[in-house]
């Protein structure tokens, strides 16, 4: 959303609690005052002024007794920048919350203690705290690096002392992959609409919420060109022909590709029940939607494509495939079965081996499309 300034249009960063009045003047002239919350002190110029966003901060905290060069100030002016303006719904509800607790355990602290070495210590301490919730103890630790990322940024401390330190989570998602099976009985337990929203990502690898908010107008002389939320990266995706018989069957009811069964744009909350409920009725509970991502992109290295075939398709970095697929999916196991696959092709035996092969299940279908073929 934008504001017109001087001008030219300035967009406008959501800030929790503000608050608008209408009066009317003596004149007949309509105006529009805005507060810092109901009830709270009047802000200065207009929505999306620096005028406007310094009176804000004063506002905010001065309410919440956050004196200034304090973590609680820091993370209060953190929260209405323009670095978190970009991240997502669904991520700056994540953030709130453990910047919230960030505030409830250190808001206190100066700043200036950052420097001492110890500092460190108290931090790792505190993320053991949570450690039988290894996953929450991590997010709770990224937030708390980004904040100090943000702040050494603008000069406010000299060095980050959550850089760097591990994590305690460890997910091994060699076994997360989605079978043509599970795909059967998922769809066979949703909606059409749904259908196309995992169909889509298995065809080109990208995440949940890129591929929810991917309107009509990206598709341009046969290719998506779009930009990925989480980096910011432009991706241009071909249109091949298994990825437009998927388009082709989606009707344009909306300025985006996919909506739900109201024919209204999902929403990530929405299509992420939709979601769950369909995995439930097929009886499909260890599986994730994000293991359909690694699902497509490990079933392209099967194939044969190479990582930097895979990244062209995917919208990915060549660096990222290939972690992906060390990490948590093929390993070193790819390139040796590849190894193993022209060894047998290039003996005596490569035309009994081929049909052994044309007479296994070749080709099959993933995720209920046609396969790709080079």
């Amino acid at each position: 959303m934008n504001t017109m300034l001087g001008g030219r249009a300035v967009p406008i960063v959501r800030l929790r609690g503000v608050s608008k009045a209408t009066a009317k003047l003596a004149d007949g002239r309509r105006v529009t005052y805005w507060y810092a919350w109901r009830g709270g002190p009047r802000l200065d110029g207009e929505p999306g002024s620096p005028e406007f966003m310094a009176s804000y901060n004063r506002a905010v905290a001065g309410r919440h007794g956050a004196a200034e060069g304090s973590i609680l100030h820091t993370s209060r002016q953190y929260r209405v920048s323009a670095e978190f303006g970009k991240l997502g719904d669904k991520s700056q509800r994540a953030y709130l919350r453990y910047l919230t607790l960030i505030e409830n355990e250190f808001g206190d602290m100066p700043l200036a203690a950052l420097d001492d070495r110890r500092a460190r210590g108290d931090f790792l301490a505190w993320r053991d705290t949570m450690k039988d919730r290894p996953r929450t103890a991590d997010y709770a630790w990224t937030v708390l690096s980004r904040l100090f990322s943000w702040a050494k940024g603008r000069g406010l401390i000299h060095a980050n002392p959550c850089e760097r330190a591990g994590r305690l989570y460890e997910s091994d998602r060699a076994e997360s992959l989605w079978s043509d099976v599970e795909f059967e009985r998922l769809f066979a337990a949703c909606s059409a609409q749904v259908r196309w929203v995992v169909q889509l990502a298995v065809l080109t690898g990208q995440r949940q919420g890129d591929l929810l908010r991917l309107t009509w107008n990206r598709i341009v002389d046969g290719e998506i060109r779009m930009r990925q939320s989480k980096r910011g990266r432009r991706v241009t995706l071909e249109i091949y022909p298994e990825l437009a018989a998927v388009l082709a069957e989606i009707p344009r009811r909306s300025t985006t590709i996919l909506t739900n069964t109201a024919g209204q744009p999902w929403t990530e909350d929405g299509f992420r029940a939709s979601f769950n409920k369909a995995r439930a009725r097929g009886a499909i509970m260890d599986r994730t939607f994000h293991d359909i991502r690694g699902t497509a992109v490990t079933h392209f290295a099967m194939r044969g494509m190479t990582a930097i075939e895979i990244a062209a398709l995917a919208g990915w970095t060549e660096k990222d495939v290939s972690e992906l697929l060390d990490r948590h999916y093929l390993g070193a196991r790819a390139d040796l079965a590849r190894a193993a696959v022209r060894r047998c092709l290039g003996n005596e035996t490569s035309s009994d081996f081929a049909k052994r092969l044309q007479n296994g299940r070749p080709g099959r279908a993933v995720g209920g499309v046609a396969p790709i073929t080079k």
